[in-house]
């Protein structure tokens, strides 16, 4: 399912409370028909549901005088500013009409090979389809003759990135994370622009190889013998210079022994899994030499007990809300995602002992428009942000979303679909995707984001064309700093400026 990429609101006083309009293809103009609309009542709880006819019209009628927001959804269409669209909350008056104007614009689709040494197809290879200036990102695995496709692509700026776990025929070399055409860092790789419909072909990516050594060592138990059985042992790089990190896994034995026959220079964090005795990761700098005897000792892997707050309640607290919590650090990256029950629990199960940032993501829409993330808590301690130790210790982590933001509206001076971004003052925030906030400016300069968290933060406003590689390296002296309060709009008026 996809959301519109535009939608315009123009409000007329007729009879009975009604919202109407028309959903059209943003590059031919043509109705689109099957479009579905879902109507919500402000705070998030379900109102009506319509479906646009052959003519690409909808109407919904009888409703109730109050404060609504709209998605509308169609398979192959854009979901680009879906949180702005979504947020253009409106208010249904007595014997009022809202009309909305979807604009949508279809997916495009990206194609190509990805090459080893002496243009040797590479079958089963990752390619990434990473956004530049969004969130936005898709995969594909090569086939046989390492050709690749990518369907469903938002209209954007990307970066293409190929990773594979197949070795180059030197055994001194390793295959390296590779933006297109042919680089091994980020800074230096090709953007390419993915208009609305666009069909980009031969987008081929030739690996680059770099120097590899051995990495050998041992799993400990915790009663300090060898860890015998099945393990699961996998390195990943840590490194500033690549948006994706690489992973590669180990050839493990059932005495506890385990070998990385190539690792390229660099930090790596050793994951090691080894039932019954425990799991574990460390890390790493491999430097130009090859590595004996490495020790991992296992410890048993502990269940964190997540409790997620919402205040005030959802309309439904039976009905079950998607969530997904990330567990940052060192290297080690995991994600679970799973449904917070009646109880507002989340239980994240098999956690090995280890610093982590813990960053949750609402997977509904309606409760991420609603709420805003306010606190994590681990214990007692107030962590948002923070890197925490997490141990068998720290079971109990309380997540707070809140329902009382702010917000910011303003205006972009010669706009022309400027992309504004508001960004925490405070570093350690800006990790956190729920509290950057984005939308784009209308056909006459306005924005408005809705249903943030109070604080401080900066403002941006950048052309569509101008690429964003990292939120929380923006310059603060091209910013326009603003207070968002609890239940209030805070003023700001923009500029576009190019990023120096």
């Amino acid at each position: 399912m996809r959301l519109l990429c535009a939608l315009a609101l123009i409000s007329a006083a007729l009879r009975a409370q009604t919202i109407e309009g028309t959903a059209t293809d943003a590059l031919t103009g043509l109705p689109v028909p099957g479009a579905a609309i879902q109507l919500y009542k402000t705070g998030g709880m379900p109102a009506r549901e319509a479906v646009t006819d052959s003519r690409g019209h909808f109407r919904i009628e009888g409703l109730t005088e109050g404060g609504y927001f709209a998605l509308i959804r169609k398979e192959g269409y854009s979901n680009d500013d879906a949180n702005k669209t979504a947020g253009q909350h409106f208010h249904l008056s007595k014997d009022e009409t809202v009309r909305l104007e979807a604009s949508m614009a279809p997916l495009g689709k990206v194609s190509g090979r990805v090459l080893g040494t002496n243009e040797f197809p590479i079958s089963g290879a990752r390619v990434l389809l990473r956004g530049v200036d969004k969130w936005n990102s898709s995969s594909a695995t090569t086939d046989r003759s390492g050709a690749f496709i990518l369907k469903d692509v938002e209209p954007g700026m990307y970066v293409l990135i190929a990773q594979t776990s197949t070795e180059p025929p030197d055994e001194h070399l390793a295959y390296v994370t590779t933006y297109y055409p042919s680089v091994y860092f980020r800074e230096g790789g090709a953007t390419i622009i993915v208009g609305a419909g666009a069909e980009l072909v031969g987008e081929d990516i030739r690996l680059r190889t770099a120097p590899a050594w051995r990495l050998r060592g041992r799993l400990v138990a915790p009663s300090g013998d060898p860890a015998s059985g099945a393990a699961t042992v996998n390195a990943t790089s840590d490194t500033e210079s690549s948006l994706e990190p690489e992973i590669v896994a180990a050839r493990a034995l059932s005495d506890g022994r385990f070998e990385f026959p190539r690792l390229h220079r660099g930090r790596w964090s050793v994951t090691a899994v080894a039932p019954p005795a425990g799991a574990a990761f460390r890390q790493v700098e491999v430097v130009d030499r090859d590595i004996d005897e490495w020790e991992i000792r296992l410890a048993e892997p502990f269940t964190l007990n997540v409790k997620i707050v919402r205040d005030p309640p959802p309309a439904n607290p039976q009905s079950k809300t998607q969530m997904r919590v990330f567990l940052i650090g060192g290297g080690n990256r995991d994600m679970r995602e799973g449904s917070i029950d009646a109880k507002g629990e989340f239980p994240v199960t098999r956690v090995m002992e280890g610093q982590y940032r813990i960053v949750p993501l609402l997977g509904d829409t309606s409760s991420m428009l609603s709420y805003y993330l306010a606190s994590i808590r681990v214990m007692e301690r107030e962590v948002l942000g923070e890197t925490v130790e997490l141990t068998a210790g720290s079971r109990l982590v309380t997540i707070l979303y809140k329902a009382d933001g702010g917000g910011v509206r303003g205006t972009v001076q010669d706009c022309g679909s400027a992309h504004v971004i508001l960004v925490p003052q405070e570093r350690t925030l800006r990790s956190l995707s729920d509290l950057v906030r984005q939308a784009t400016c209308d056909a006459v300069g306005h924005f408005e984001i809705a249903n943030m968290r109070p604080g401080e933060y900066y403002a941006y406003a950048f052309g569509q064309q101008t690429p964003i590689k990292d939120v929380a390296e923006l310059p603060v002296n091209q910013a326009v700093p603003v207070t968002v309060r609890s239940g209030e709009f805070s003023g700001a008026a923009l500029r576009v400026t190019p990023i120096r």
